[in-house]
């Protein structure tokens, strides 16, 4: 119960720190998780919507700050850990993106 008690408070509350200055990188979330765990689903893009990520396509979600941690804590607490997948990238045409986040050009 002790550490389903901490994750829970993790989760709760988890916030992205954004780097002093970007790196250039985006941090691309995807996921799949089935129709069967439709509320964790729910639970999970809630959350990514709440730390700030930016919907690039359907169960694809975007964000310009190291969230490695924090999205394996969330897709761990809950348990959705399987489906859940993260990329670091560069994308040649990002202005969408970089406007969306108020990111100068690297």
């Amino acid at each position: 119960k002790g550490v389903s008690r901490k994750l829970a408070l993790d989760v709760e509350r988890m916030h992205i720190t954004p780097l002093p200055h970007w790196d250039g990188q985006w941090r691309m979330v995807l996921f799949d998780i089935p129709e069967s765990l439709r509320r964790a689903r729910d639970a999970f893009r809630i959350k990514l919507l709440s730390l700030g990520f930016f919907l690039f396509q359907k169960s694809t979600w975007i964000c310009p700050h190291p969230c490695e941690e924090e999205i394996d804590c969330l897709a761990a607490f809950l348990a959705v850990r399987p489906y859940v997948h993260t990329l670091t990238m560069r994308i040649e045409d990002d202005d969408l993106l970089r406007r969306h986040f108020h990111l100068p050009r690297v």
